[in-house]
């Protein structure tokens, strides 16, 4: 959010909450990352921030600062290999395993909004895929909340 409280590019709702989810005391040098990140993209803010070019550029800081990787690449190699990627390090986090799939929903929306449907359902097939690999295990109540609104 601005200062001044009038809203910026950030102001999609899941954004803001997975801003919120993603700074916690252990993660304060991420807090600054992300703000930094919304300093990045502040000439973004002259367009409308319901442009799906605006939300394109924030979907894909939001790969990088949530999931560490660039959406490109998760996209090429496929679903399996996508999980199998952010699995590699901590067995498949559920946290980060549901922040998968929220923003490949939000990128496949995305997707249909440019008028590409291939990619879109590509995307979607891939939010699905890890919203199963979460499987019963735990996720933060912030995320499952945003995991489960459709």
């Amino acid at each position: 959010r601005e200062a001044d409280g009038g809203d910026d590019v950030a102001s999609e709702d899941f954004l803001d909450l997975l801003a919120a989810v993603r700074v916690h005391a252990e993660d304060a040098p991420d807090a600054l990352l992300l703000a930094a990140g919304r300093v990045e993209h502040g000439l973004a803010g002259l367009k409308d921030r319901n442009d799906p070019e605006v939300i394109f550029l924030e979907l894909e800081r939001s790969f990088r600062q949530f999931l560490g990787y660039d959406s490109p690449l998760l996209e090429s190699l496929g679903a399996e290999g996508a999980l199998s990627v952010l699995s590699a390090a901590d067995g498949g986090n559920p946290d980060r395993l549901a922040m998968a799939a929220i923003l490949f929903r939000e990128k496949s929306k995305n997707y249909s909004v440019y008028g590409d449907e291939g990619k879109a359902v590509k995307c979607m097939q891939m939010s699905d895929r890890f919203k199963a690999a979460i499987g019963n295990r735990t996720v933060s109540e912030e995320i499952r909340k945003v995991l489960q609104t459709e």
